[in-house]
């Protein structure tokens, strides 16, 4: 019934995705990517927190999440729904990102 969270920050002007992957072994698992307020509603089990993007219950992920806006979120993968059950998730997942955008003299990339 636990969860594993990874917070991050994106920074002003970037443009930035989640992408990768993630497996479960022994049942089913949820990946999620919150901002940083829907994680904390999401950590105090509101039932009106939403994601940027939700793998909803699942074996296997893979998410392509593009981020724009400056702040902080975080990646969450669960096996709240299945409490009583042992699971192994193996994930491979990248932040990724770009400079300033769009590109300004000077700063081109």
């Amino acid at each position: 019934g636990g969860y594993k969270l990874v917070e991050f920050s994106v920074p002003s002007g970037s443009r930035c995705a989640v992408a990768g992957e993630a497996e479960g072994v022994n049942g089913n698992f949820e990946l999620l990517v919150l901002t940083y307020d829907e994680m904390v509603a999401w950590q105090a089990n509101s039932t009106t927190a939403s994601a940027l993007w939700r793998s909803g219950l699942t074996s296997k992920a893979d998410p392509v999440v593009r981020i724009s806006t400056a702040g902080k979120y975080g990646i969450v993968v669960s096996n709240r729904a299945a409490w009583m059950l042992a699971h192994t998730v193996k994930s491979n997942l990248e932040l990724g990102c770009k400079g300033v955008w769009p590109p300004y003299p000077g700063n081109a990339k």
